[in-house]
């Protein structure tokens, strides 16, 4: 008689999703969208920015609760990643990316900000 464990994992070839496999192409898309968004604001002079100097404010985005939906999670770095990069934050001295950690759990709600606490 087959253990309970093997019953419950798929059969090679399947089309159920595995994931581990699910959340490391997520975490190389982050990595991918960090690193666009980073080259995208390099060298820009933050003193110069023209939205900052015509009053032009970007809202932030809906509070990340935390939830287990991976599309919802990268639709928020997505957000989050172009706020950064219209509000100058995206070097990567410690300053900025201090800065970038302190804004980012003001975007935080629920599961998800009881976590960056």
């Amino acid at each position: 008689m087959p253990s309970q464990r093997a019953d419950k994992v798929p059969a090679p070839g399947s089309d159920q999703a595995d994931p581990a496999h699910e959340l490391d192409s997520l975490a190389k898309t982050i990595r991918l969208m960090i690193k666009d968004a980073r080259d995208s604001t390099e060298g820009l002079d933050p003193e110069n920015n023209v939205l900052a100097h015509t009053g032009v404010k970007i809202s932030q985005s809906e509070p990340y609760s935390g939830e287990a939906d991976l599309e919802k999670f990268e639709v928020f770095i997505a957000v989050m990643l172009r706020w950064l990069s219209l509000n100058p934050l995206l070097g990567s001295d410690r300053a900025s990316v201090l800065t970038q950690v302190r804004y980012i759990g003001t975007c935080l709600c629920g599961d998800a900000q009881e976590w960056y606490i």
